[in-house]
């Protein structure tokens, strides 16, 4: 088995922003994360539906501390549009993950 991290985005405090910004602040978003994939995120993505879960990341990191670093670097995390929940988790070595 090979320890992972998997960060939940979920709505945040602020949704106030108005269209513009939030519009800004979702390139912004989908750029840092974009800039990740090279360093440590294997997987991610938007949730479909209305659930309080926006979306996940899936982390090949060596530290939970590193993940929420990560994550609060994040813009739409820095403006609390969305908050963060992570944990460990273990997947299957060969299941197709890297």
């Amino acid at each position: 088995m090979q320890k992972y991290f998997i960060l939940f985005l979920k709505n945040g405090e602020n949704r106030s922003q108005c269209k513009e910004k939030s519009m800004q602040l979702q390139q912004e978003h989908f750029a840092y994360l974009g800039g990740l994939h090279e360093k440590s995120i294997t997987l991610n993505g938007p949730n479909g539906g209305d659930s309080d879960i926006r979306g996940f990341s899936v982390y090949n990191s060596a530290t939970m501390e590193q993940v929420k670093k990560y994550a609060e670097n994040d813009p739409m995390v820095k403006t609390v549009r969305l908050r963060v929940e992570v944990h460990p988790w273990w997947l299957a070595i060969g299941s197709g993950v890297k």
